[in-house]
């Protein structure tokens, strides 16, 4: 409704507007009405400028009605402007979805709780709505809003939705492709056609954000092999069988296939071009892959950021004979100018100390820029596990030639207190009760406070590490233990602490030295125990000291997807007490990335203890394998006393091969395949065997794991298989 009342005083001759009021504003803010109004007070008042100022106030939206009125006064008038707001949304909710989640609907639309009651933003979500159901592979679903008022002013928005049959896919084809087969392409794709096992895999139903990164990841596909002009066109989708099944066609203009002819390199000062031919993979005489191209120019850029040339471009030109059907590239390099350090901000830590953030930042103020150390700074970060979002944002500033470089941090929750329990096929059930402090006061530093049960163990332990010491770039560690465990021939019982100190050097390499005192006593030995586990009955003190070496590349500790591990540990006991031994132990771990998401894992690991001023190798000090963390699906492996019963053994060899597969986006729950090799020994070396399949799941309650093991090669009276499964924060 449109008004204005303005009676007598609107004369030929104008009066003045000595004060402009507007009345009824509940959210809207008075100063967004006044920037709309035209009237001004001192000016004159205009029966065409408050009918236009009527016009602006309610093209805003968020008034229902607006009129006007004039109060006489002395010395003018006062125009007032009445309005009335539409209500409020104050609560949006979705009912009926059942195969759509609430998160991606809200994604779909833009009303939200606070927006205004407006029937068009209402109605233009709806259809949002619609449009995004069909593209989730619900071409009848029925969006219905409804609004109901649940106080003055405030109203409840409701979605009612009715998904309908979820649209199968028969068949997708293509046409005019002559160089891939359609079974060649469809296996490239997510989407895919309907089979009976579709309800497992979840495939076979439309998805149109999916269908458009498969064309997009076809398109990829022929111009990694060299036919850089062909085109997919947009996917035809024709409906059958009452919306119940669909086909999808997708046209393919392939073009020719090139090849390189030659490479150039044009603009670049920094580099010789034989170190820049080095760098890169394209070579002549390859087919043109657009994939490779990209990783060769990321590649010269990476090495011009390294030398300071922060805001180095390359960009690859293509010169094309049509005759020969091949490509010159030309690669054009602008090196700009060299960038220093300027200033490192660090925002969002509320609680981590700037220093404990700073320490691990391998540039400093005033340093040239290097991409390289920015990335080992991400890397570092990353790992400290104190972060649940962390981005590094470069800031360059031309006229400094400085590039300022911003740390944003999201702190997660790193003490934890847990009761619980879990399950191993190791030490059965098993309960716990913990404390733990993951960044001590902000400091960096962790503290933990643990006891754990099991049907075969009981441990009691305080630990303690600090990775920068007295502020300085070396790790101090200490802890105190209790440890009760029952094996199948004896008990042991142990009391003992340890304190360790370490350094980091370079970027990827740490050493230390860690010192073990505890005494253990044997005990409880059945009566068909092995002489050698007799002749170790009672009380013994190990006073050990263990010197260690670390190489560490790995991108992230917790889920590496490349780099290598390699460790190499040497303990010896025999300063004072009354074991005496020696032992080293060697584990090496290579990760190979095997596509963006996927990553094989192999790791080796040897061990070799010996006792030494004619003492034997004290029982509970030989190596034992078999079990979820050295060959999954077998126990026991090695050498036994002459009653039979396990002892394990002097030595050990271990082999895992893991190929992972990331089931969700985070990557947190993965599939696994893997396969184990393994044994404990003396002397003769017997291999054992296994493989399967299973998950990871890094949970919020620690990790989980489920695993299938095939004995390969099962001896007479063992069993075929084997289920793995751990639960809980396990040793």
């Amino acid at each position: 409704m449109l008004a204005v009342a303005a009676g007598s005083a609107l004369a030929k001759d104008s009066p003045v507007i000595s004060d402009i009021e507007v009345r009824g504003l509940g959210r809207v803010d008075v100063g967004a009405v006044m920037s709309r109004l035209s009237q001004k007070p001192g000016g004159r008042l205009s029966t065409e400028g408050v009918t236009a100022d009527i016009k602006a106030i309610f093209s805003m939206g968020y008034f229902e009605d607006v009129k006007s009125e004039v109060v006489v006064k002395e010395g003018g008038l006062k125009l007032v402007y009445i309005v009335k707001e539409k209500p409020a949304i104050r609560r949006v909710d979705f009912h009926g979805n059942d195969e759509v989640s609430d998160d991606d609907i809200e994604k779909a639309i833009n009303i939200s709780s606070g927006s205004m009651a407006d029937r068009k933003l209402i109605e233009e979500n709806a259809e949002a709505l619609r449009e995004m159901l069909a593209g989730e592979g619900f071409p009848r679903a029925r969006v219905v809003p409804v609004l109901r008022e649940v106080s003055a002013g405030n109203m409840l928005l409701t979605y009612y939705i009715e998904e309908g049959p979820e649209v199968r896919i028969d068949e997708i084809s293509f046409e005019g492709n002559h160089v891939f087969t359609d079974g060649k392409l469809r296996g490239r794709m997510k989407t895919a056609e309907w089979w009976f096992m579709s309800w497992i895999t979840g495939g076979g139903y439309l998805k149109r954000d999916v269908l458009g990164m498969d064309t997009a990841k076809l398109m990829s596909y022929y111009h990694d092999n060299g036919y850089i002009k062909a085109v997919l066109h947009e996917p035809e989708i024709e409906y059958e069988d009452g919306y119940e099944w669909l086909d999808i066609k997708i046209k393919v203009s392939e073009g020719r296939q090139y090849k390189v002819s030659g490479i150039a390199f044009s603009g670049g000062t920094v580099y010789t071009e034989a170190e820049m031919l080095k760098a890169i993979k394209t070579l002549p005489g390859q087919v043109v892959n657009r994939s490779l191209l990209r990783d060769d120019v990321s590649s010269l850029t990476d090495m011009l950021t390294r030398k300071g040339y922060a805001l180095a471009t390359v960009r690859p030109d293509f010169r094309l004979n049509e005759e020969s059907r091949t490509v010159e590239i030309a690669f054009r390099i602008t090196e700009g100018d060299i960038y220093r350090v300027g200033k490192i901000e660090i925002h969002g830590n509320y609680k981590t100390r700037d220093h404990v953030i700073r320490r691990e930042v391998r540039l400093d103020e005033g340093d040239v820029f290097d991409s390289e150390k920015l990335r080992q700074s991400f890397r570092a970060l990353s790992n400290l596990n104190f972060f649940g979002d962390l981005k590094v944002n470069p800031k360059p500033d031309a006229w400094r030639k400085a590039l300022d470089i911003q740390l944003e941090v999201e702190e997660k929750l790193t003490g934890s207190f847990n009761i619980g329990g879990g399950y191993s096929s190791v030490d059965k059930f098993m309960a716990m009760v913990d404390m733990s402090f993951g960044n001590l006061a902000g400091r960096g530093q962790y503290l933990k406070l643990s006891s754990r049960y099991s049907s075969t163990s009981t441990t009691y332990e305080i630990q303690f590490r600090d990775p920068w010491f007295l502020n300085k770039p070396v790790s101090f560690s200490t802890g105190v233990y209790q440890t009760e465990r029952d094996y199948d021939e004896y008990e042991t019982l142990t009391n003992g602490f340890t304190i360790g100190l370490g350094k980091r050097f370079r970027e990827y390499w740490s050493a230390g030295v860690g010192y073990r005192y505890d005494v253990t006593t044997v005990r409880n030995i059945s009566d068909n125990a092995s002489s050698l586990i007799r002749s170790q009955e009672g009380e013994t003190v190990t006073s050990s000291v263990s010197p260690y070496i670390v190489r560490d590349s790995r991108d992230n500790y917790m889920m590496p997807h490349k780099g290598t591990k390699h460790r190499l540990d040497f303990t010896y006991a025999g300063l004072g007490g009354e074991n005496n031994y020696f032992k080293w132990s060697i584990d090496s771990q290579l990760v190979i990335p095997v596509t963006k998401r996927t990553e094989l894992s192999v790791r080796g690991r040897y061990g070799y203890a010996t006792g030494l001023k004619d003492d034997p190798l004290p029982v509970y000090e030989r190596y034992r394998v078999g079990s979820v963390f050295t060959v999954r699906g077998l126990r026991d492996i090695g050498p036994r006393d002459e009653f039979g019963n396990y002892i394990g053994g002097g030595q050990r060899l271990i082999f895992n091969v893991d190929y992972t597969i990331p089931a969700s986006e985070g990557g947190s729950f993965k599939w696994l395949l893997f396969w184990d090799a393994g044994t404990a020994f003396d002397k003769e070396i017997n291999m054992r065997y296994t493989a399967g399949a299973g998950f990871k799941w890094f949970a919020p309650i620690g990790p989980i794991s489920l695993a299938w093991a095939k004995n390969l090669y099962p001896y007479e009276g063992e069993s075929g298989y084997r289920w793995e499964f751990t639960v809980g924060n396990m040793f």
